[in-house]
């Protein structure tokens, strides 16, 4: 579809204004593209890997200050969600898309700038650093700290939304983009961003709901998964990923 005719494009019985619709691919108006087009297979594990890790942290109840979780589910990767982020991502502009929603549920965003004037350094070729990356929003409960009455109802604390989104515990879907560019002011510009569904911080819900007792799933639709400790997944996607030994639930 031409993403300038939002009639043409399926997203629009959403929102006229969906970031499918809106942008074009590859657009970095008022910057050069130097790199676009999507994750690699090793990239889209590696950010699923440290979420998880991020997530069973918590749900294990080994983070200072926040209690154990029974309805932590394991992340898994959404093609959809990677298609709208690297749309964004495009743009190669800061803050975030306002219309990003699927027909599924709504979509929570993280979004990193990272940029230097020093193109020769080598840590600064277009390959994306998603650990450091990721690790930048985690940092933010060891830096800020999150009150443990906060999570029930939800208290949305800015200095710590990023990671908030990361272990909202209904979150089990995300999809990221990623493109690098020279900016005008900047210089040599990378920029990441991982759409999550359904989408966290919601203000009055519930973070995730407290273990207590045994450790068991809160939804009886949900087991234990024997690799992400603390976290729960579907039963039938835990029989298909054992038998597929699937590589992108690490």
């Amino acid at each position: 579809f031409n993403p300038s005719s939002p009639l043409l494009c399926h997203y629009s019985k959403l929102s006229y204004r969906h970031t499918m619709c809106i942008y074009h691919a590859h657009a970095c108006p008022n910057s050069q593209l130097l790199r676009s087009g999507g994750l690699t297979h090793k990239d889209k594990a590696l950010i699923l890997k440290i979420h998880n890790q991020i997530r069973s942290s918590v749900a294990t109840g080994w983070v200072s200050g926040l209690p154990q979780a029974s309805n932590m589910r394991v992340m898994v990767w959404d093609n959809e969600l990677a298609q709208i982020a690297q749309r964004w991502a495009d743009q190669c502009t800061e803050g975030h898309d306002q219309y990003r929603n699927t027909g599924r549920f709504t979509v929570g965003q993280n979004v990193a700038l990272r940029w230097t004037y020093n193109h020769r350094d080598l840590k600064w070729k277009d390959r994306p650093d998603w650990n450091s990356s990721i690790n930048l929003w985690a940092r933010e409960h060891a830096e800020f700290g999150f009150p443990r009455n906060y999570i029930n109802p939800f208290r949305f604390d800015g200095n710590v939304g990023h990671y908030t989104q990361m272990i909202w515990g209904n979150t089990y879907t995300i999809g990221c983009g990623y493109a690098y560019y020279k900016h005008p002011h900047r210089g040599y510009t990378k920029i990441y961003v991982c759409n999550y569904g359904p989408g966290g911080n919601i203000i009055g819900g519930k973070m995730y709901e407290e273990a207590r007792g045994r450790r068991k799933c809160t939804d009886p639709r949900l087991l234990l998964s024997k690799q992400h400790k603390g976290l729960c997944e579907k039963r039938s996607h835990f029989r298909r990923i054992n038998r597929k030994r699937s590589k992108l639930i690490i």
